[in-house]
């Protein structure tokens, strides 16, 4: 709840009303959407009508809730956003620009407008954060603190729900990836690979074989080699850098 004068003033006079709880909460949430309007975010609500945690929620409730953020921060081109050892304690979401997720010199993720990352740097008593996130490009960055993520979890069980479902999808997109690093041998680990990183279309394709190799532990002649013996038993198809999953078993 905002605490400024405005918003004392406004509780103190709806106090005087008898009103029930359900209809007292709307007529805060109204105000907390005029007030949020009135600052000029309504760009923002845009932006973040579609985050995950704020499914399910009307533009009223969401704007309530997003009234209270702090104002969104701009990075330059190849500023770094998030270190091992420089970050917020906060879920940043992007609304302009391209980022990505560095580890050990290799791009482990990229960011677009309304991709989040920093999940790690909050609920947790850990003092570095798990990789460094680079802006691409010049970028608006929004920050969800854990303050305001504790309270949205708090007071608004369909914001936990959401939170909890959002854990939930990490969880098992990493048995996914342990699934993928810890294959038998290595042409299956490299088709897991290809099965994971393939769309819909089941088509997958491979830009830096180096940060393959990195990715699975594995030399540059046993991919060449795995890749080999994965088209010749029918289960991949190849077209320069492009893989097709014949027989998607992942």
């Amino acid at each position: 709840m905002i605490k400024d004068s405005t918003f004392s003033v406004f509780f103190q006079e709806l106090s005087v009303f008898s009103l029930d709880k359900k209809t007292k909460a709307g007529i805060i949430e109204l105000f907390h959407l005029v007030q949020f309007l009135r600052k000029g975010k309504g760009s923002l609500l845009n932006c973040l009508r579609k985050l995950f945690l704020f499914s399910g929620l009307n533009d009223m409730q969401i704007g309530a809730l997003i009234a209270r953020l702090p104002a969104p921060k701009r990075f330059s081109k190849g500023e770094t956003i998030y270190d091992d050892r420089h970050f917020e304690r906060a879920i940043g979401v992007f609304l302009e620009g391209r980022g990505a997720a560095q580890s050990d010199g290799v791009v482990r993720g990229r960011f677009v407008p309304g991709a989040t990352f920093g999940a790690a740097a909050v609920f947790g008593a850990g003092r570095e954060y798990v990789s460094r996130i680079v802006a691409q490009s010049d970028c608006l960055v929004q920050f969800l603190p854990e303050a305001f993520l504790r309270e949205c979890i708090l007071n608004n069980p369909v914001c936990a729900e959401n939170y909890v479902a959002f854990l939930s999808e990490k969880i098992r997109y990493l048995n996914q990836k342990i699934r993928q690093y810890t294959a038998p041998d290595t042409v299956e680990r490299v088709y897991r690979y290809l099965c994971a990183l393939a769309g819909p279309d089941g088509k997958a394709v491979l830009k830096n074989l180096t940060e393959v190799t990195r990715l699975l532990g594995m030399g540059r002649t046993s991919l060449y080699r795995a890749l080999g013996e994965l088209e010749q038993r029918g289960r991949i198809c190849r077209d320069g850098n492009l893989y097709r999953i014949v027989r998607k078993e992942l």
